[in-house]
């Protein structure tokens, strides 16, 4: 077996050997979606830029998901509930009790029932967590709120839900009600239209892509030099 012909059965080998390694890091690293509130549907205009709060969804574990919400509301503005939607054979395997307080301003209540919870024009959606908005008890800009969720089969897919449709202000994959807005009081209902959703797997090919590129590179190089070498 010459030269180039034992570069090529080498770059065989190696694609072999790096194929399962790429299937398990697409397995192996967490799913996460994340919900910018940045699309206001309904009420006033909560003050500052958009983003007004961020849902981030990941797999931490068989069955569980870490749910965490970051509150970037400018003060005196808090909210008060957060929705989200799951896929509709999930719903009855997910129960409030199966939210676990983890950290940070910790709600009020969590309650699941599909299509149980209408956030104004947005349509229904299955879960409500809720905060008190008594003075003092109020989810202010600057927290964060963060639980586990662990039912039979739930992963972070199971959120990429649109809400039921009611009233003409579309639907959302997750909403908050903001209250509190300068200079009155206002609030505004405000939802999330885009999920964004990293694929760890893609990535991982895409990087062996590109060590089969490299080595087919190499081996073009070394059959350009032998050649002229002749």
């Amino acid at each position: 077996m010459n030269r180039l012909m034992k570069a090529r059965f080498g770059i065989f080998v190696v694609m072999l050997l790096l194929m399962p390694l790429a299937f398990s890091l697409s397995k192996a690293h967490a799913d996460t979606i994340t919900f910018n509130m940045n699309t206001v549907y309904s009420g006033g205009t909560p003050s500052g830029s958009a983003p007004w709060a961020t849902a981030t969804i990941s797999d931490t574990g068989t069955n569980t998901v870490t749910l965490t919400m970051d509150n970037l509301l400018s003060s005196p503005q808090f909210i008060s509930d957060w929705y989200f939607n799951l896929d509709p054979a999930e719903v009855g395997s997910v129960t409030g009790s199966d939210f676990t307080y983890k950290s940070g301003f910790a709600a009020n209540s969590t309650q699941v029932g599909e299509d149980g919870f209408k956030a104004d024009g947005g349509g229904y959606y299955d879960i409500d967590i809720n905060w008190l908005t008594s003075q003092g008890n109020r989810f202010v800009g600057g927290e964060s709120s963060v639980y586990t969720i662990t039912a039979s089969g739930l992963d972070a897919q199971d959120f990429l839900y649109l809400s039921t449709q009611s009233g003409g202000n579309g639907t959302h994959y997750s909403a908050i009600h903001v209250q509190g807005i300068p200079p009155c009081g206002d609030s505004a209902w405000v939802g999330s239209d885009k999920a964004n959703v990293p694929e760890p797997g893609t990535m991982a090919l895409f990087g062996m892509g590109l060590a089969l590129a490299g080595a087919l590179s190499f081996v073009r190089r070394k059959r350009v030099k032998n050649c002229k070498s002749r």
